[in-house]
């Protein structure tokens, strides 16, 4: 009897489709996890921020963390599942946290210095369907 039930718990549990639990997609897959349903709030897991290629600022990001690094899930420069690093990109008391990364083919010069970033002149907000970029 104890297997009987042991079997149909364990049957019900791998098909609960809505498990917490799920962590992004493996970035090294080349694939990414999927935006939050239209109208909902972004899950823990995932960030929208202004996206940065080459100390440019290239739109918004949506990105969720992996194990190990962020990927992005859509982006208006970067690939989806590209892998990025979230970090804080302005040196002064203004902070700008941005996803930055070297899409392949993305044509940055080497730094010999450091520059000084500058806020992007607009937020990324979830608007409850997408990144999107809002004015300052």
């Amino acid at each position: 009897m104890i297997r009987i039930i042991a079997a149909a718990l364990a049957a019900v549990l791998a098909c609960n489709g809505e498990s917490s639990a799920k962590r992004p997609a493996d970035p090294g897959s080349g694939s990414a996890s999927a935006p939050a349903p239209a109208g909902a709030a972004l899950p823990a897991d995932q960030q929208c921020l202004p996206g940065n290629i080459c100390q440019q600022w290239v739109g918004c990001a949506l990105v969720a963390r992996g194990e190990k690094w962020w990927t992005v899930v859509a982006a208006d420069q970067f690939p989806a599942g590209e892998p990025v690093e979230v970090k804080n990109l302005c040196p002064g008391a203004e902070t700008c946290v941005a996803a930055t990364g070297l899409p392949k083919g993305a044509p940055c010069t080497p730094l010999r210095t450091p520059i000084l970033v500058k806020p992007p002149p607009y937020a990324c907000v979830w608007d409850g369907r997408a990144c999107t970029r809002r004015p300052r």
